[in-house]
């Protein structure tokens, strides 16, 4: 009976996965839309599925050496990289040196593997360090599902992730300035170098920028669109035979971010998955402010010198993306840690969260609005009752050292007496 039940759960669950999935017309394996911003997940389909990433993996080799070196650090192109790496290239020669801004170019605009690989060897003290460290930085930021064994993204069996966890990462890679500066441009120019005699004009791969005129067309709402999208920011493309055609799209409108990531489809697929996902998330998704710096939350109650409430106020702004139809879903619920008088201006006491259903959609901490110094007993029985406990001890004592002085008085007056007798 329990067997027949989950798998009537099970049923019911893979049936209505299938509903909302068939909601958009996708055609991808995996697909994702998240919020830029707070990396919430706005709409996903077989997130967490194994998936082959292809040069998807740039984003993360661009991560990595971000981390370990700057943007004019000089790099050079050992003598095996241009001839051993198969797929797409920049013609990197051997010896030829170029800055690590002109590579990152070459790795993420016109998806050069042959960069990644230069890349990975001069910020490499050791067969593999590299790629240690990109796997590091993967599960630093929470893509627990994913192992990367090269940094251009040609097919591994051991090289996989999810569209989950490349979301995290495209996240990533989207706050940091640099690489959402290269990732937007059409084009790129690296200048002659040190054995090239001629520049390199650089392509970009995405067609959410550049895709327009014949044979970039996708047909969305029962309409022929161009694959160029409005408000497009970039992100990457990806392709192997094994991980078929994928791509990471990001995009900005009215105040509002989102990325994609599609995964395993065809080249119209990817880029028709792409412009339904943000569809759907700049017409069904709005940012609103849940609550703003300073503001007034809640009171308190303590007894400190003139005041009886200590005034909770909130540490900075908040805003979230959420659908338009959940706006009065939202909840909120305070909770205040253990603290102790005195307590400074601006200590923080607690947090206030927000919740749409069981998801947490964002958190502010709650600081003190002003300084609470002293506590005072304002019970007036119980100060009455000590203030008699003190009165009663100071007369006690002076009774006692009254008492003494008449005992010792009277004990000098018979040493005296008898002192008279005998004479």
């Amino acid at each position: 009976m329990k067997k027949c039940l989950l798998f009537i759960i099970l049923f019911i669950t893979i049936i209505s996965n299938k509903n909302i999935y068939a909601d958009l017309s996708l055609s991808c394996s995996s697909d994702i839309l998240i919020d830029a911003e707070s990396g919430r997940v706005l709409y996903g389909y077989q997130e967490n599925k194994k998936i082959y990433p292809a040069s998807l993996t740039k984003l993360l080799t661009a991560l990595t050496a971000l981390d370990l070196g700057d943007l004019d650090d000089i790099l050079i192109v050992d003598e095996k990289t241009p001839y051993e790496v198969d797929g797409s290239h920049i013609a990197l020669e051997p010896k030829e040196e170029l800055s690590l801004y002109d590579l990152l170019h070459g790795l993420l605009i016109a998806s050069g593997n042959d960069a990644a690989d230069v890349i990975a060897k001069n910020y490499s003290s050791y067969e593999g360090e590299f790629l240690e460290l990109m796997n590091e930085k993967a599960r630093e930021l929470g893509a627990l599902n994913s192992n990367f064994v090269n940094p251009h993204g040609l097919h591994d069996d051991n090289h996989y992730t999810t569209a989950y966890d490349l979301s995290i990462i495209a996240k990533e890679a989207y706050d940091k300035e640099i690489i959402k500066e290269i990732i937007g441009k059409n084009k790129y120019t690296i200048d002659i170098t040190n054995i090239k005699k001629e520049a390199r004009h650089l392509i970009s791969t995405n067609k959410l920028l550049v895709g327009t005129g014949y044979g970039n067309q996708i047909i969305i709402n029962n309409a022929w669109v161009n694959m160029k999208y409005e408000g497009a920011t970039g992100m990457k493309t990806g392709y192997t035979p094994k991980a078929g055609s994928c791509l990471i799209g990001s995009a900005e409108r009215d105040g509002i971010s989102l990325i994609t990531v599609v995964i395993k489809g065809s080249t119209t697929e990817v880029y028709t998955d792409t412009h339904k996902l943000l569809n759907y998330g700049f017409d069904n998704f709005e940012k609103i402010n849940l609550v703003y710096a300073n503001e007034f939350i809640k009171n308190l109650d303590i007894s400190s010198g003139d005041s009886k409430y200590l005034s909770l106020i909130t540490s900075e702004d908040l805003y979230t993306v959420i659908n338009k139809d959940k706006l009065n879903e939202i909840d909120s619920s305070i909770s205040i840690k253990d603290y102790n008088l005195p307590v400074k201006k601006g200590d923080v006491l607690g947090k206030i969260k927000y919740s749409l259903g069981d998801e947490i959609i964002g958190e502010v901490p709650l600081k003190a609005a002003f300084k609470v110094d002293l506590v005072i007993i304002e019970d007036t029985n119980l100060t009455l009752f000590a203030l008699k406990t003190i009165i009663s001890f100071i007369l006690a004592i002076i009774f006692l050292i009254i008492v003494l002085r008449i005992v010792n008085k009277y004990r000098l007056y018979k040493i005296r007496k008898q002192k008279k007798n005998r004479r």
